[in-house]
């Protein structure tokens, strides 16, 4: 187990030769003077033994500020969602918060929008359902004819609606709709994440049952979670939908595209 310990003293006292360049990771294990070495050594050799049945030791990186940290660890995380370094590049001057996965979404798509892009014990969150596409590229993927782009008014609609109540976080999508071999989705299947918003004095739950029977005219068929419930409601809530959107109606074909996840705020594009 590795932990980051962010302490700018501590990482000054961390000198060794040839000397870190600013910024990067310092081991007191290895860095610190000789004599405080041999203690952190021991100490952390005691800790190790007592996780020694979860872990095979415990070593920590020092580091002068958070900023650091995350430099130092943005490769990882990036490895970890399936960012390759160009699209994060790209990501930080596209005014969409993900526009730079827009081509390798529209890939997906073309591919039929897999549950799985690699084999099972190769997948991770960042190559695998839910695929995460902004507001912009969802329209793009999915308005592929005149029903569709009727479809999508109608969400974008029901988006500026929700916004007079509540502040949407994230969209899951699933169902028919996301299937593009299909021409005449019956309807848009979609589960809206989202917080209550101070300023409305209101309790919103009825507000947007009332809001619910208005989308469902425009088949729009829209249910809600709240992210500022109980985490074990967020978590039953998704799985449930999960798993709702990935079965299938008796005498329909098996449905097994995966579902996506719009993360970028609802506004027009």
């Amino acid at each position: 187990m590795d932990l980051a310990i962010v302490d700018n003293d501590l990482y000054a006292r961390c000198e060794a030769a040839p000397k870190p360049a600013l910024g990067e990771p310092r081991f007191p294990e290895r860095d610190l003077p000789i004599p405080e070495r041999v203690s952190v050594r021991k100490a952390f050799d005691a800790i190790s033994r007592t996780v020694k049945d979860c872990y095979a030791y415990v070593s920590a990186a020092v580091f002068p500020d958070h900023a650091s940290l995350v430099r130092a660890q943005a490769g990882r995380i990036r490895a970890y969602l399936g960012i390759t370094a160009q699209e994060a590049a790209s990501q930080h001057t596209s005014a969409a918060p993900i526009g730079a996965l827009d081509a390798n979404f529209q890939r997906i798509v073309d591919a039929g929008l897999p549950r799985y892009s690699l084999p099972i014990a190769e997948s991770s969150p960042g190559n695998a359902s839910p695929w995460m596409v902004d507001n912009a590229a969802f329209q793009r993927a999915f308005g592929g004819n005149a029903l569709r782009k009727e479809r999508l008014a109608a969400l974008q609609q029901a988006f500026d609606d929700l916004a007079q109540v509540v502040d949407v976080q994230c969209s899951l999508v699933g169902g028919s709709f996301v299937d593009v071999a299909n021409a005449a989705p019956n309807d848009l299947d979609i589960v809206v994440f989202y917080r209550a918003r101070s300023e409305v004095r209101f309790e919103p739950g009825r507000a947007l049952q009332r809001l619910t029977r208005k989308f469902l005219l425009e088949h729009i068929d829209m249910r809600f979670v709240p992210c500022d419930a109980e985490p074990w409601l967020l978590v039953k809530l998704t799985s449930y939908f999960t798993m709702l959107y990935q079965s299938r109606r008796p005498g329909t074909e098996d449905r097994n595209h995966g579902l996506v996840l719009l993360v970028a705020g609802p506004g027009r594009s």
